[in-house]
């Protein structure tokens, strides 16, 4: 079974980012092995972005895609020897971009295991805490274990303000803060009977996004002071109300 802890990597190593939530979700509760996640990464518009001559459109050559690739997760440049195995390996279709990735990122040691294991760290740290964004970098990351103490407390503080989390397809159990947050559930599949929320302290509100003619199904809901519910035609909430566009409900 894949972890967490294993997708966290993956995304220091192919976007130098931190993930969320759902996207770790995602990918640990797929039938994917290891490998083939590390390969779909590389299919995404963000990879693609990244791993692109903007000018040609075509694929960065080796030597390029293996630098960008040390540099998210050592924050350096590979050894002559490392680089052309590397370029030499990817060119002859020996190891695919993401078999690269992950031999790399196990083969490490010493300062570059423990630079990896941090950035894995402040990771799901991110994603744990309920961060929302997805441009939070792990470039500051370094073996050292302040880089990981000050990227938790930018995480606190960012957490603090944004204070949104997005559910998941699966069962969600969550906690909000002391102040105010938001719950954010895109289409009904999102939001069922098994979720719980429980909004803590401030004002929390839940916001339910449903396509077309869904019916959202109920969560337990404890210290939550305002529903939302947003639809693009008219929909029914557990048989009882019937909304359209932004409905609030306190």
């Amino acid at each position: 079974m894949v972890t967490r802890l294993e997708v966290a990597e993956i995304y220091a190593a192919t976007f130098n980012r931190a993930p969320l939530a759902e996207g770790l979700d995602y990918w640990t509760s797929s039938d994917f092995t290891i490998e083939m996640i590390a390969d779909s990464f590389f299919n995404q518009d963000e990879a693609k972005a990244m791993y692109t001559d903007p000018v040609t459109g075509e694929d960065l050559p080796s030597d390029q895609f293996v630098m960008k690739i040390f540099s998210n997760l050592f924050d350096r440049l590979p050894a002559v020897a490392g680089l052309e195995y590397w370029t030499n390996a990817l060119d002859s279709g020996a190891v695919s971009r993401g078999e690269m990735v992950l031999a790399v990122m196990n083969g490490a040691t010493g300062d570059d295991a423990d630079i990896v294991a941090n950035k894995a760290e402040v990771g799901l740290y991110h994603a744990d805490q309920g961060g929302a964004s997805t441009d939070f970098s792990l470039a500051d990351i370094t073996e050292d274990a302040a880089s990981v103490a000050a990227a938790k407390a930018e995480i606190d503080a960012l957490i603090e303000f944004d204070a949104v989390t997005y559910l998941t397809t699966g069962q969600d159990i969550l906690a909000g803060t002391a102040g105010d947050d938001t719950f954010i559930a895109r289409g009904n599949s999102s939001l069922d009977n098994a979720d719980i929320l429980n909004g803590l302290g401030g004002i929390d509100t839940v916001e339910v996004m449903l396509d077309n003619s869904e019916t959202a199904e109920s969560p337990l809901l404890t210290n939550i002071e305002i529903l939302k519910v947003q639809a693009q035609q008219q929909v029914d909430i557990d048989g009882d109300n019937d909304v359209a566009n932004w409905d609030e409900f306190e």
